[in-house]
């Protein structure tokens, strides 16, 4: 029997669904609709309109922050969806690889992560790529794993909905912690699970600090974009395959060298090893 897989996607509020959101929404469910694999499903979190026309996507109608709405999703699939083998955490402005689940799919793992973080920049087509030293928002967990008893609400000062907090409502940053000494699996450099979408309209940039100083944060931005994304990405006219990035030589050398020193460090620093 082929492996079955679960979205939980957390819908963003309408008070924050700026045009730019609303375009982004429509792309990742599109796009989610496109998938080469067909066993999976995808849980709908809020009460924001939203069209689907396929049986596939269940919403549940339950409205509050993004840490709330997974509390929310982790009950109703341990009580009504008990049936799937792997569960994906992705918010509704990011982009999942329409090929990553066939590629996947007759492979054994606790889960499959990307090591190389790609980020996609609305405002101007660029990409970038870096490896940090924790796991991003979007992996593929094994559904034990990601309903796991573990560690705490990434927003500690709210209150636990359910029994206990599961895997997948912590911080993404501390999931490496509980997958030391179990099966993970990487995504090709060139062969992302998923782009992390960047834009002036994103809740995470809308703090004091100027637009392009907070692109700072994310790297080298150039038009490198993986091959998988940029069917997609043309169709939805945001992929600018002939913009050119003038980055200097030296600028590029350093950005490599301080790559492979991470690269190099990178089970040391997230395991022990």
């Amino acid at each position: 029997m082929s492996k079955s897989f679960l979205f939980i996607i957390p819908l963003t509020p309408d008070e924050y669904l700026t045009s730019t959101r609303k375009r982004l929404r429509i792309l990742c469910l599109t796009t989610l609709k496109e998938q080469t694999y067909n066993n999976w499903n995808a849980l709908l979190i809020g009460n924001s309109e939203v069209e689907v026309h396929d049986d596939r996507f269940v919403i549940l109608k339950k409205e509050g922050l993004k840490e709330e709405k997974l509390q929310f999703a982790t009950k109703h699939i341990t009580i009504n969806m008990p049936e799937c083998d792997y569960i994906i955490r992705l918010d509704d402005d990011d982009i999942f690889n329409p090929n990553i689940l066939d590629k996947i799919s007759s492979l054994e793992f606790d889960i499959f992560v990307d090591k190389y973080h790609y980020y996609f920049d609305y405002e101007s087509g660029s990409i970038s790529r870096q490896i940090k030293y924790w796991f991003p928002n979007t992996c593929i967990h094994k559904k034990k794993h990601a309903l796991a008893k573990f560690g705490n609400l990434s927003k500690k000062h709210l209150p636990v909905l359910n029994e206990y907090v599961s895997l997948i409502e912590n911080d993404h940053s501390k999931l490496h912690i509980y997958y030391k000494n179990r099966k993970v699996l990487y995504a090709s450099p060139n062969n992302p699970i998923y782009l992390r979408m960047v834009s002036k309209d994103s809740i995470t940039s809308k703090g004091e600090m100027a637009y392009e100083s907070y692109l700072k944060f994310f790297g080298m931005w150039d038009n490198s974009l993986p091959t998988s994304f940029k069917e997609i990405l043309s169709k939805a006219n945001l992929y600018k395959r002939n913009a050119k990035r003038n980055i200097p030589i030296l600028k590029r050398l350093k950005y490599r060298i301080n790559e492979l020193r991470t690269l190099f460090n990178y089970r040391k620093i997230m395991f022990g090893k």
